[in-house]
């Protein structure tokens, strides 16, 4: 051997905030803590004079439910933007998703939400494809895409993504899951269209409403054969309106094999009818930055975006995450379909002023009041989280208010 490097670090010394203190329940709150430096706990059981050993040192990881605050974006053009958010932390790196705003369009009602090609795979052959040791694989942290796709037992070819063969007994399958989508428009109604390949005979292709890759059950699929002696199919499945449109939002689309055989898929595209007075989110890019902000450069003049935020950490081989943020708006200054916005600090409430009344959304379930600029009450709506609700309103101006904060619009001719 040669050239060995040792290298280390040292020990860390312990300042105690609490110590020797001895209670008779199972939990103890620490009131406040400073969280710009790390912390750990352990216990010792007692009986009269007798101690135990103590219990081995418990992180305390200041992520798991957590929701870190999204800020004002800056720096805000035609064709760029640079987004900002709290900073934890404990966080290692942040996963930032920005998504393209999309509303009704009078010239074209159905509007691709999701297209991917997956050209950034650019070695493979079907015979002798690319197989990443690690059992799953984030695309858009390893630049295969821009948004945030991910495999299980991931397998490369040119220009498709796929899936190795399940191990017998396995309850790890291949999968190909999309980003997140937001489909509750036209009560939930979207298509899929899929170009897919096997290399097996008697084969179909599962397409899965998930909520996240890791779902042991799904709800909600389509069925897709694959030729009688295996080759490539491309083909469009449908899902239906759904009984509760929620359900549609905060989803991914997710694709397997029905025998767990090798597959591949490529020209994923998620269409769906955007109606009058409703609002649908596109994923546009994900990074993982390790600084709470991120600037997003693009060539799309006039098209605004929303962002939202995780901090994510990874400490001796296991991964914490924090809760998702709210959605921060980024108003493009040559959007006119947009006459307004505004973005409560507290309420975290997006509304956006168009012809014919106003679209509101919270990102919690939240009350709110409809009054004349008079301040006569007009009605009380209860708002779920995260679903836009269009107000039709006659010209004028109105307040909406709600437990914290009252906000002023004005809904143009």
């Amino acid at each position: 051997i040669d050239d060995v490097t040792y290298t280390y670090g040292s020990k860390p010394v312990p300042y105690y905030i609490v110590k020797n203190h001895e209670l008779m329940d199972l939990e103890y709150e620490i009131p406040s803590y400073d969280p710009s430096k790390e912390h750990f706990y352990y216990v010792q059981a007692k009986d009269d004079e007798t101690l135990s050993e103590p219990t081995y040192p418990t992180w305390v990881d200041g992520l798991i439910g957590v929701t870190p605050r999204v800020d004002q974006p800056s720096n805000v053009t035609e064709t760029q933007y640079t987004a900002h958010w709290e900073r934890l932390y404990s966080a290692g790196h942040y996963q930032f998703n920005s998504y393209k705003l999309l509303r009704h369009q009078k010239s074209q009602a159905t509007q691709t939400i999701l297209h991917e090609t997956f050209d950034n795979l650019i070695e493979g052959t079907i015979d002798n494809p690319i197989t990443p040791d690690e059992p799953v694989v984030r695309l858009a942290q390893e630049r295969l895409t821009r948004s945030d796709w991910i495999v299980q037992l991931p397998a490369y070819i040119k220009g498709k993504i796929g899936a190795k063969e399940t191990a017998p007994y396995s309850s790890t399958a291949g999968l190909v899951v999309s980003p997140t989508l937001f489909l509750g428009s036209d009560q939930g109604t979207f298509e899929v269209s899929v170009k897919a390949q096997s290399s097996v005979a008697r084969d179909t292709l599962f397409v899965m409403i998930m909520k996240d890759y890791t779902d042991k059950t799904v709800e909600e699929y389509m069925r897709i054969p694959f030729p009688a002696q295996a080759g490539d199919v491309y083909t469009s499945v449908h899902f239906a309106p759904s009984q509760d449109p929620n359900a549609r939002e905060r989803i991914r689309i997710g694709f397997m094999s029905a025998r767990g055989k090798p597959f591949y898929i490529d020209e994923v595209t998620i269409r769906q009818n955007i109606r009058e007075g409703e609002t649908c989110y596109a994923p546009y890019l994900t990074t993982f930055p390790t600084e709470p902000t991120e600037t997003v450069r693009h060539e799309m003049k006039g098209q605004s975006f929303v962002y939202d935020v995780q901090a994510l950490r990874t400490r001796i081989y296991r991964n914490y995450a924090s809760e998702i943020s709210s959605f921060m708006l980024v108003q493009n200054p040559s959007d006119n379909a947009i006459n307004g916005s505004i973005a409560g600090d507290s309420d975290h409430l997006i509304i956006c002023m168009q012809e014919g009344g106003i679209v509101i959304k919270s990102s919690s379930e939240v009350l709110i009041s409809l009054l004349n600029i008079s301040g006569n009450l007009l009605s009380n709506l209860k708002l779920p989280a995260d679903v836009p609700k269009f107000i039709p309103l006659a010209p004028g101006s109105y307040l909406i208010r709600t437990s914290q904060k009252s906000y002023k619009v004005y809904v143009r001719q």
